[in-house]
């Protein structure tokens, strides 16, 4: 009996040294996890092509228009008129460029493809004829004719056609209208006109009727109006 005794407390003792033994190994901790790695943001190249003037000669006097790449590269030259091409304003689709150039004798407005082929006279007159912005359907080009020589000359704003079929002027008040800007959506167009002995901001319809000045403002001049807002084009 006693030796029955001594069995059980051996057995007992050894259950519970094991159980010591379990409750003392250390519990593993959970893998840790990789830390992610960034990967290198990959460079953002704008999408488009870039028209520019290139001045170049004495004085400056000769004058290209170019284009490239926005991150610089692909420069290529559209116009090699020895006159100056100069002033380049993409069309809505991309497709062509209107610019100025002094190949008939003085500035006329022209039009080309976008690679340059088909260079394209649209305004035929003895005034200074700068272009200004495209319709937003690409079918005419807003432009601002000089009536003289003089920087100074009073200046009337002007519609063509995009394939010069016609023109249409839009304000011809005796004082002088310039530096235009389109509404977004192309209904508008917004001037700066020193008609009332002063330069202030005017807005009209896109045919040129309701010509409202909106500055009003006779103790300072206001000119180079932008517009900006809601529309297709923002």
């Amino acid at each position: 009996m006693q030796t029955v005794r001594i069995a059980i407390i051996i057995v007992a003792l050894v259950a519970s040294a094991a159980g010591c033994r379990q409750t003392q190994e250390p519990i593993a901790a959970p893998p840790e996890e990789k830390a992610a790695v960034s990967q290198p943001a990959q460079d953002i190249v704008p999408s488009g092509r870039i028209a520019f003037t290139r001045l170049f000669g004495p004085l400056n006097r000769d004058r290209e228009i170019w284009v490239l790449s926005p991150d610089g590269s692909g420069q290529t030259k559209l116009t090699g008129d020895p006159p100056r091409d100069f002033a380049p304003i993409w069309s809505p689709d991309g497709s062509k460029i209107a610019f100025v150039s002094r190949r008939d004798g003085n500035e006329e407005i022209y039009v080309m493809n976008a690679d340059g082929t088909k260079q394209t006279r649209l305004t035929r007159n003895q005034a200074v004829d700068l272009v200004a912005a495209w319709s937003l359907d690409g079918s005419s080009i807003l432009f601002t004719r000089r009536l003289g020589p003089s920087v100074a000359a009073r200046q009337e704003i002007w519609a063509v056609d995009a394939d010069g079929a016609s023109e249409v002027k839009l304000t011809g008040h005796p004082a002088g209208d310039s530096t235009l800007a389109w509404s977004p959506d192309r209904s508008k167009i917004a001037f700066t006109s020193d008609r009332d002995g002063d330069r202030e901001v005017y807005v009209m319809n896109s045919d040129g009727s309701g010509q409202v000045n909106i500055t009003n403002n006779p103790a300072a001049d206001d000119q180079n109006p932008a517009w900006w807002g809601p529309g297709r084009d923002n």
